[in-house]
């Protein structure tokens, strides 16, 4: 148990890469941690992965299951520091839009200044 939830950021920055290797989540809210940590992402095609990550430009979006592609991905971390850091930078950029502030005017926008002017 995390004697603080603030000391979560620290341990993600300790990682070299977030592997989410699941075969099916609700979310999965982490891959949208690791992208705010500042740590580059290999994920399988599971839950709402589709929605919040593309594939080469956030993150490597893989197929469940596929081993040799899971493989594959991490060594290309290890070996193409230009696209690490890509993927870094644009996965900061894409947990911004995900930041409580930022959904939160969407929902306003989008659902509920509709009702009110009607």
């Amino acid at each position: 148990i995390l004697p603080n939830f603030s000391h979560i950021p620290q341990y993600y920055q300790a990682l070299d890469c977030y592997l989410v290797a699941s075969r099916e989540e609700g979310g999965p809210k982490a891959v949208l941690e690791a992208q705010a940590a500042g740590v580059p992402l290999i994920t399988t095609r599971v839950g709402l992965v589709a929605d919040v990550v593309t594939d080469m430009e956030d993150g490597i979006v893989i197929n469940i299951g596929d081993v040799d592609a899971m493989k594959s991905a991490i060594l290309r971390f290890a070996e193409d520091l230009e696209l690490t850091n890509k993927l870094i930078e644009n996965g900061l950029k894409n947990a911004q839009k995900y930041a409580w502030e930022e959904i939160a005017s969407a929902y306003y926008d989008q659902v509920y200044a509709p009702l009110l002017t009607t």
